[in-house]
């Protein structure tokens, strides 16, 4: 798998095993949550009583349509005025509101994107080798195909399709 996730990176062939690495596991793919949160997964994300702070500075802030849409069908997250909202709460020092920013965005590295663990030198060096053993597999595969294809209209005349 890693090689596959090597042969994605722009001219990979250029580049060192650590370079590859620190591409590998660089976070520069953002993650949007698009679900709808309501008050449960609230809760779950942050737990009861950080829920209750949530609910408690909304309304004490002017934001009671923020909790009347909580306790309905939901809100993203991911959503770039709730992002924004959020911010604000962070700034002004609630750590429960991090949590949720968070939640609704995250950047991950390619790696974590595929479910797998922080790259290494040797496991890119492995993928390394599995590609250049498959190149090579490749085009033993086609010369033989060429020489096959040079035996079956080899005629008898001529010298004879070398392999």
């Amino acid at each position: 798998m890693i090689a596959k996730l090597i042969q994605q990176l722009p001219a990979w062939q250029g580049l060192e095993p650590q370079q590859i690495v620190d591409l590998l596991n660089a976070e520069t793919i953002e993650v949007k949550d698009e679900q709808m949160y309501t008050w449960a997964g609230i809760a779950l994300t942050i737990g009861p009583e950080a829920a209750e702070s949530f609910r408690v500075y909304l309304e004490t802030n002017n934001m009671g349509w923020v909790v009347h849409q909580l306790g309905g069908s939901g809100i993203q997250l991911s959503n770039p005025l709730v992002q924004e909202m959020l911010l604000g709460f962070s700034q002004a020092g609630l750590l429960w509101a991090s949590t949720l920013m968070l939640t609704g965005r995250r950047m991950v590295s390619l790696m974590t994107k595929e479910g797998l663990e922080v790259a290494t030198v040797q496991n890119v060096e492995a993928g390394l080798l599995t590609i250049r053993k498959q190149q090579l597999e490749d085009a033993a595969v086609n010369r033989l195909q060429t020489y096959r294809e040079a035996l079956s209209s080899w005629d008898g005349s001529g010298e004879e399709p070398v392999l």
